[in-house]
């Protein structure tokens, strides 16, 4: 997307190959975390309708058994921490990983199947580490604040007021759906039922995908149209709730938005793996300018090598900012800040 204009949707290769059925634009990828752009835009929506405070602890009786934190009297976890991934939790264990139950259990029994999976381990609201059950034990928080399905919500929040016809968090037709493949591009990998769908769950279309592009990359605007107030979308990409951001760094991991710099640009967007798919989307306020990639086969380089060129050409002839005035520091204060930090 380049000033608000697809100027190339395309895909390329097969969608089955064991059935030899070429790829199609219209096709159903899985998108993995990028996912959790979704759940953050939804969480930031809801905060917008008064339905739910992201930065309330998530004290609440119902979600006894679904984590545990031994600083809650003095550091207790909030909704954007568990967003931001700040809560102190580290990632899935092997066992919430291998899980893939087609019965799509709710989230009030897969949180507890586990719980000592989400411990924080350190007072929550020091720094990220990411966390894939965070996502799913902030689902069931959404959930609890309003009595309705994380599917519902997202329905509800984001995908029909972006008329999003073809994104679905439960699997869809297997006529559209691409294939994913494992490392060697051929051999094929069963769908993946995540034990928590907010963290990875969603399928979607390439044209339902620039939607979603153009909506972060016009500040919630569609068509001229107002979806979501531009200050949702930028409490999406701020992070708020790390000891980092507390003093004034808004370079990070929001709800569900991170940023990174190319060639001095500044991106926001995510990345995504769903076993056999590899995903990025990123977009740039610099020229209003993004990209959405999908790749079915489980081959990091070749994704990285294709993001490098995707953003070479939207942003490569952009002067990069201009370098900082050198600060002098005196060597005082460079001896009272070295030595060893853990």
């Amino acid at each position: 997307v380049e000033e608000d204009r697809i100027t190339t949707l395309a895909t390329r290769g097969l969608a089955d190959r064991a059935a030899n059925r070429p790829i199609e634009n219209d096709a159903i990828f899985r998108i993995g975390s990028v996912s959790k752009m979704f759940t953050g835009l939804l969480a930031a929506t809801m905060e917008e309708e008064d339905l739910v405070e992201l930065d309330a602890p998530v004290r609440d009786a119902r979600l006894e058994g679904t984590y545990q934190n031994p600083w809650h009297k003095t550091h207790p976890v909030t909704t954007a921490q568990l967003l931001e991934h700040s809560a102190g939790f580290t990632d899935l264990i092997k066992p919430e990983w291998d899980y893939s139950d087609p019965a799509q259990l709710p989230l009030r029994k897969t949180l507890r199947m586990y719980p000592q999976a989400r411990e924080s381990l350190w007072p929550p609201g020091i720094h990220a580490s990411y966390s894939n059950g965070g996502y799913g034990l902030a689902g069931h928080v959404l959930e609890l604040a309003t009595g309705m399905a994380y599917e519902t919500l997202l329905a509800r929040y984001v995908l029909d007021p972006l008329k999003l016809r073809d994104t679905t968090v439960l699997p869809p037709a297997t006529s559209r759906l691409a294939s994913g493949y494992d490392t060697d591009g051929v051999t094929a990998i069963p769908y993946w039922h995540q034990i928590f769908r907010p963290f990875a769950a969603i399928n979607s279309s390439l044209a339902d995908m620039a939607r979603f592009l153009r909506l972060f990359i016009n500040r919630g605007m569609l068509d001229g149209v107002p979806v979501f107030p531009a200050r949702v979308i930028e409490r999406v990409e701020t992070p708020t709730s790390t000891l980092a951001a507390r003093r004034g760094l808004h370079y990070g991991y929001g709800l569900g938005n991170y940023s990174w710099l190319h060639g001095g640009v500044l991106f926001h967007g995510h990345g995504g793996d769903a076993d056999g798919y590899l995903s990025r989307m990123a977009y740039t306020r610099s020229n209003r300018s993004g990209y959405f990639l999908v790749i079915t086969a489980f081959q990091g380089r070749t994704l990285r090598a294709m993001q490098r060129l995707v953003e070479r050409h939207l942003v490569g002839h952009l002067e990069g900012p201009a370098e900082p005035p050198v600060l002098p520091l005196e060597t005082a204060l460079l001896n009272a800040l070295t030595g060893r930090y853990r």
